[in-house]
């Protein structure tokens, strides 16, 4: 039933004439386009599709549906297992969040002692504080972000560009994907802000 009402909404957004489209997987991302570095988007948050833990899915429904551009906005607890090509993000599925954590953490240099504490990390804003204490915050997410845009343009194909943006309820904004650079102005314009 969630997959039809993500498709519903999809096909509402593409019946207006949109061919770019908000793609957020609740309430934490509508909440975090309402604030801060990315107000600006705020008026186009009640466009934004919810894609819930169907992130491919809805990725999939966006390229039949003949979207040509795509911003995702994701908290980092749900969209990190993007670095891992897990596309159903519920844990369920798959976690793979503090593995995933744990492997970019080592490509930047991480001590052992702190890739064990990742691994026995709770949540991903304790995550994050082990990676400042290391001093790797930025690279890490950098890299995480690279395998994060790998996976998601492999899925979204070549048809259509798409861009990531992550947050942390505790952190805030945390990054964003090269493709963000011409996905985001791509929203504006169509939305008319």
């Amino acid at each position: 039933a969630l997959t039809d009402s993500i498709r519903l909404e999809l096909s509402m957004l593409k019946e207006a004439g949109h061919k770019t489209v908000l793609i957020t997987p609740g309430n934490y991302g509508k909440t975090f386009l309402s604030e801060g570095e990315f107000s600006s988007l705020a008026p186009i948050e009640p466009y934004a599709v919810k894609c819930s833990n169907f992130v491919g899915d809805t990725l999939d429904y966006c390229v039949q549906m003949g979207f040509d551009t795509a911003l995702l906005v994701g908290h980092i607890g749900k969209f990190s297992k993007l670095a891992a090509g897990i596309m159903n993000t519920h844990s369920h599925y798959a976690d793979g969040r503090l593995e995933v954590f744990t492997a970019h953490a080592a490509l930047c240099g991480a001590s052992r002692e702190t890739l064990f504490a990742l691994m026995q990390s709770v949540t991903t804003d304790e995550a994050i504080a082990l990676l400042d204490r290391e001093g790797i915050r930025e690279a890490a997410l950098d890299s995480m972000l690279t395998k994060i845009e790998e996976h998601v343009r492999a899925r979204a194909g070549e048809t259509m560009q798409t861009g990531v943006i992550l947050f942390s309820n505790q952190y805030g904004y945390l990054g964003q994907t090269a493709g963000c650079e011409s996905v985001l102005p791509r929203l504006m314009e169509e939305y008319g802000r």
